[in-house]
């Protein structure tokens, strides 16, 4: 592992202790904005003002798609830039056909219904999004990279 690596492993952890959900059981980390919204608030100042990391670096995203992907959920949750693979798509009478692939571009939480709704890019052309927790599928490639810097 470089010194780069090690770097941002040992803020992760400290990041993870303070802000996790290991050690402040929230549940709003079921929720993608939920858990967006607390790596803006608490993790990125942090960031910033304590690892004096610049402000919407390449490093400070790096840092933040992290703590987004052990926080949200059960940690293997799809992330926008992510590979999934359809298992079961039970309630749409039009479904997509499962073993079908595509790239998650983005998440909408529906604050309403308290669910989040992943937008596919579908390999096949459709359009139709998957509900977390009633849509089957898995993550078979996970975007490493900076999937929220805009």
């Amino acid at each position: 592992m470089n010194p780069k690596q090690r770097y941002i492993n040992a803020i992760i952890d400290v990041l993870n202790k303070k802000y996790g959900k290991s050690s402040n059981p929230r549940k709003d980390y079921e929720l993608f904005a939920s858990v967006l919204g607390y790596a803006t608030e608490k993790v990125g100042p942090e960031l910033v003002n304590i690892y004096e990391i610049e402000d919407l670096s390449d490093l400070y995203y790096e840092i933040i798609n992290r703590y987004v992907r052990d926080n949200y959920g059960d940690g293997n949750r799809a992330l926008p830039g992510d590979r999934i693979r359809l298992i079961n798509m039970p309630d749409d009478p039009n479904p997509i056909e499962p073993n079908t692939t595509g790239t998650v571009t983005s998440i909408d939480t529906i604050n309403m219904f308290g669910e989040d709704h992943l937008n596919v890019d579908w390999d096949n052309g459709r359009n139709l999004n998957l509900i977390v927790g009633v849509d089957e599928f898995e993550v078979i490639d996970k975007d490493e990279q900076n999937n929220f810097k805009h």
